[in-house]
């Protein structure tokens, strides 16, 4: 996710190709497991911000 997270921001144009393939199977699968997980990540990335209660928040 790091990684993604890098090429999205710093990168998106070496991105692209990779997502735009016949052999992008492995991206597929993890955007279909955590889609909300991966796109607060990159968010956070973009922004600087947090989008998410930290889980010690919920607990109070």
């Amino acid at each position: 996710m790091h990684k993604l997270s890098e090429l999205s921001r710093y990168d998106p144009i070496t991105l692209a190709p990779h997502l735009d393939t016949q052999h992008n199977w492995i991206f597929i699968e993890f955007l279909q497991v955590a889609p909300a997980q991966f796109i607060n990540h990159i968010a956070c990335e973009i922004t600087g911000k947090e989008f998410v209660e930290p889980y010690a928040a919920s607990l109070s």
